[in-house]
C-alpha cells in the first residue's frame, strides 16, 4: 500500500535530508535574437532588423536524451534507516541536479538475485523521464528498509520457473550489463556502513553520475 499511496513519514525524512544536501546549480536563462523565435522584439522589428525574434530557450539548454538511474535495493539486514535516508537523499539531489542541467532523468529500482544456476533481475520504474519526482513513492522505494522484502521478494515468489529459490531469495548480484541502456547510472547493492555519513553518500552518488557521463554540478 505504501508503494502505491506513498509514505508521508518517509517523504518528511527525505525532504529534510535533501535540504541538507548541496543545492543544484541553476542555469541562467539567456534570451537570444534570431530570425525565428518565441516572440518579437518590437523595437528591432520597427528598425527593420531581420533578427527581431527572441528565443528564451536556446538550443544549448534544451533537454538532452534521457538518462536512466538504476538503483539496487539490496543491502544487509543490519543497515539502519539513517543510511537509507542518506543514500536516498543523495540520489534525489543528483537527479534534481541532472534535470536542472537539462537532462531528462528516469529512476528505476532493481533487484538481481542468484541461486545455483538460477537467477532473476526485476525492475520497477519509479520516475519517468520528463516527469517530476513524486517524493511520496520515491521515499518508500529509496529509504524504506522493508521495500526490498515487501515488493521484490513478493515478486520473486510469483516466478514459478525459479525452482532453486524455494529455500530462500538468493544472493544479491549486480544487474547484468546487457540489461542496462548505454550511459545508464548504476548504483549497486551496498554494505552496512557505506552510506553512514551524509557527505560521503553525496560524494559516492555524484561520482557514479560523473563516471556514467552525466556530470552534475552544485552551488558552492
Amino acid at each position: 500500500m505504501l508503494a502505491i499511496r506513498g509514505w508521508p513519514e518517509g517523504r518528511s525524512l527525505l525532504r529534510k535530508a535533501v535540504a541538507a544536501m548541496p543545492k543544484a546549480a541553476h542555469r541562467d536563462r539567456i534570451c537570444q535574437w534570431d530570425i525565428t523565435g518565441a516572440f518579437p522584439d518590437a523595437a528591432r522589428a520597427s528598425a527593420g532588423a531581420p533578427d527581431c525574434m527572441i528565443d528564451d530557450h536556446p538550443t544549448d539548454i534544451k533537454p538532452t536524451q534521457s538518462v536512466r538511474v538504476i538503483v539496487s535495493m539490496a543491502t544487509p539486514w543490519t543497515t539502519g534507516l539513517d543510511e537509507f535516508v542518506n543514500r536516498g537523499a543523495a540520489i534525489l539531489s543528483a537527479v534534481e541536479a541532472a534535470e536542472a542541467a537539462g537532462h531528462r532523468v528516469e529512476v528505476v529500482a532493481e533487484e538481481t538475485a542468484i541461486v545455483l544456476n538460477d537467477g532473476a533481475s526485476l525492475s520497477i520504474l519509479l520516475k519517468s523521464a520528463g516527469q517530476p519526482a513524486d517524493r511520496d513513492s520515491l521515499a518508500f522505494f529509496l529509504i524504506h528498509p522493508s521495500s526490498l522484502r515487501r515488493i521484490f521478494f513478493a515478486l520473486l515468489e510469483t516466478e514459478p520457473s525459479l525452482e532453486h529459490f524455494s529455500c530462500g531469495y538468493g544472493a544479491p548480484a549486480c544487474q547484468p550489463v546487457e540489461l542496462r541502456p548505454p550511459g545508464a547510472i548504476y548504483l549497486p547493492s551496498f554494505d552496512t556502513g557505506e552510506y553512514a555519513d551524509a557527505s560521503q553518500a553525496f560524494k559516492k552518488v555524484k561520482a557514479a553520475f560523473n563516471e556514467a557521463g552525466c556530470a552534475v554540478s552544485f552551488q558552492t
